[in-house]
């Protein structure tokens, strides 16, 4: 059963399959890429929430837009997703799959390239 989307910010618990990393995140993470924090997750259980908004064609689903290692970790141990559901645009989606991407210590080019043409609005003066 999908739980229902509230109208206050809080954090959620979803299956794994309702959980679609966004097609806008040039990230797709794999379990062997994530083995360090499954063991993680494993053994301390997931610290912090993913953030997602309803997902915009899908109804029942959710598009990630913050967790998507902490999706795939918590996808491979067969456990539900600690998600915080918020209504996002589709421009303050894409800020926070940018944000995220770039505080990694190994950001993708893509995404560096796309974050300085193209900075996210929370950035912009």
């Amino acid at each position: 059963m999908t739980p229902p989307i509230p109208t206050t910010e809080m954090i959620q618990r979803w299956p794994t399959e309702k959980v679609l990393v966004s097609e806008k995140n040039t990230r797709q993470p794999k379990a062997k890429d994530c083995q360090e924090l499954i063991l993680s997750i494993k053994t301390t259980g997931q610290s912090t929430p993913a953030i997602a908004r309803p997902h915009p064609t899908k109804e029942g689903f959710l598009e990630l837009a913050a967790g998507a290692r902490r999706r795939t970790a918590c996808h491979a141990l067969g456990i539900d997703l600690a998600v915080v559901v918020r209504q996002l645009t589709d421009a303050e989606l894409e800020d926070l799959i940018l944000t995220e991407n770039l505080q990694r210590e190994d950001p993708d080019p893509e995404s560096e390239a796309q974050a300085r043409l193209n900075p996210p609005a929370a950035q912009t003066v």
